[in-house]
């Protein structure tokens, strides 16, 4: 069983490390794969995708360093299987996306610094409503009070799109849903508008905000929640 399993588990330490709580911050995906040009996706769609994650992992590295309650954050990552998002083609330049051992898609691309202190889980699928441990620390959470689930990281299009979904569909109304803006972000190419005079940023935006999930539009700005960005 995986560290980040057992220390999830572990029902005394959570209790110790969580009792005042009434929010969590979820940090998707912050990983070389996703935010390095030699992660799998800047290989096979060109590093200048990488532009808004940039600047995203910038301002989360920041946070993450100095924010004075690590204990709120938690760290998800992605372990994949070989072409489970390249339609199962192994030729594709993204068939091993955050695949274990095969170079360094799975590493953080965040500092020891920003990372230190904060809980990990791992995922296995777009969605980390899909892991057990994940979902087993958010019930745990919601028994001792949790109010508000914050969601950070890559893609909007993608992992966080889905994440933040599959949440508002299982927590409880009482559990508000709101994703960082600023702290997520997706690839370049997605921010341009299409023909229907909407980019897929902006539709997994709507597509949250239909759902009933809030947007902050900065941190500590709660006065902005609803506020799309672009």
């Amino acid at each position: 069983m995986p560290l980040d399993y057992v220390r999830l588990f572990d029902p005394n330490a959570m209790r110790r490390e969580i009792a005042t709580m009434n929010r969590v911050i979820h940090v998707i995906d912050p990983q070389n794969a996703f935010c390095r040009e030699y992660g799998s996706m800047a290989r096979a769609f060109g590093v200048q995708e990488l532009g808004r994650i940039k600047e995203c992992l910038f301002a989360l590295e920041a946070l993450l360093s100095s924010h004075p309650r690590p204990e709120e954050f938690v760290l998800v990552r992605s372990e994949y299987q070989p072409g489970q998002f390249s339609a199962g083609d192994l030729a594709s330049p993204y068939a091993f996306a955050c695949v274990p051992w095969h170079g360094h898609d799975c590493d953080w691309s965040l500092s020891d610094a920003a990372v230190a202190g904060k809980r990990v889980v791992t995922k296995f699928e777009e969605s980390a409503a899909s892991s057990v441990a994940f979902m087993g620390m958010l019930e745990a959470l919601i028994n001792d009070g949790l109010r508000q689930v914050l969601i950070t990281g890559f893609l909007t299009t993608s992992c966080v799109r889905k994440t933040a979904l599959d949440l508002r569909a299982s927590l409880p109304e009482s559990v508000e849903i709101r994703v960082l803006d600023g702290f997520a972000a997706s690839r370049a190419s997605n921010y341009v508008p299409d023909l229907s005079g909407s980019g897929r940023h902006a539709e997994a935006l709507r597509e949250m905000e239909d759902a009933g999930i809030h947007f902050v539009g900065g941190w500590g700005d709660p006065g902005l929640a609803n506020r799309r960005a672009g």
